[in-house]
């Protein structure tokens, strides 16, 4: 059964020898331990016819008087091989029928076994690889270019990158300004809304303050024409003097309020100048009272003044507190 078993392997073996001795597109050859050649094929026999026209290739010849590769580099390769080993490398030989091309073959050893498994040789292997090396080089040298454009477009990009960076920052600087503009620009605006919102208050306090003023203005002048009146009528020479004192004292009123009216602080802040001091209030009212007396009589009125017998002494403005008093008194003859 064993001694079977090893024919049937036997014979497979040397099938599978045959049909690889028979491929027209490899070189076989069988060389033994002692680098005799044992067996190849008609693609080796013609590999070697091309590369050594003088020497006819035959059974036990010496592989290492003809081979291309160095003989250091075949017996380093054979020890290995017989030491069990498979060597496969590639190799590069001038073509015999165009010496400037370079014919690429990948080579391979693989030991040789008998039925005990002893090696007894070298199967020797070599394939032309020169258009799948071409190939190969070819689809390299594309790589390489592709890489390379890969390379300047990716450096274009770049470029644009940075420009595209900077014209972004520009613009962003550029609104950034024209936010500061803009909130400038609603700044102004809150101002000059602010300082018109204060001019026409301003022109409303202006009117309202003329508005006192002519009215204030209307008592002195009317006691003035009132006196007048009575002076026409005919008056002994005291009357006629206490009209004349008092016909002054309207005039300084009326004086000092055009004064305040002048007053272009007063005018513009919307308050009058008020300046408090000690004053006394009965003697305020007497003043007012004596003036307005005549004026009284004439259309039958008589005014009653009730003052303490002691001054009566307050902090007001000499100015203000007269013409307070004065309108009072004025609008209660008049009315």
């Amino acid at each position: 059964s064993q001694l079977r078993e090893h024919a049937e392997e036997r014979l497979q073996a040397e099938l599978t020898l045959q049909s690889m001795m028979d491929s027209p597109r490899e070189i076989m050859m069988l060389v033994g331990a002692d680098f005799r050649m044992m067996q190849f094929n008609r693609t080796a026999y013609g590999a070697m016819r091309a590369m050594m026209p003088d020497i006819e290739p035959e059974i036990g010849m010496d592989l290492r008087q003809y081979s291309p590769i160095p003989l250091d580099e075949v017996e380093r390769d054979f020890e290995e091989v017989l030491r069990g080993k498979s060597v496969s490398f590639d190799l590069d030989v001038p073509n015999p029928a165009s010496p400037a091309e370079i014919l690429t073959f990948e080579v391979n050893y693989y030991p040789v076994r008998n039925l005990l498994s002893e090696i007894i040789g070298v199967s020797f292997f070599a394939s032309n690889i020169t258009k799948r090396r071409q190939a190969q080089l070819q689809m390299e040298q594309m790589n390489s270019w592709l890489e390379e454009r890969v390379h300047e477009r990716t450096a274009e990009l770049e470029v644009r990158a940075i420009q595209l960076s900077s014209a972004n920052n520009k613009l962003a600087a550029a609104f950034s300004e024209l936010e500061m503009a803009q909130l400038e620009l609603w700044t102004k605006n809150q101002e000059l809304e602010s300082l018109n919102n204060r001019l026409e208050e301003a022109s409303r306090e202006k009117s309202e303050i003329l508005g006192i003023v002519a009215h204030d203005l209307k008592s002195p002048l009317s006691g003035i024409q009132g006196l007048a009146e009575l002076v026409q009528m005919g008056f002994d020479e005291a009357s006629s003097q206490q009209a004349a004192h008092e016909i002054y004292r309207a005039a300084e009123r009326m004086f000092l309020l055009i004064t305040n009216l002048l007053n272009v602080n007063a005018i513009e802040t919307g308050s009058m100048a008020i300046n408090p001091v000690e004053l006394d209030l009965c003697f305020a009212a007497e003043s007012i009272v004596e003036e307005y007396t005549l004026r009284a009589s004439a259309k039958e009125i008589t005014i009653v003044l009730d003052t303490p017998e002691k001054p009566l002494y307050a902090l007001a403005d000499e100015f203000a507190l007269p013409q307070v008093i004065e309108n009072l008194v004025s609008n209660a003859v008049k009315y």
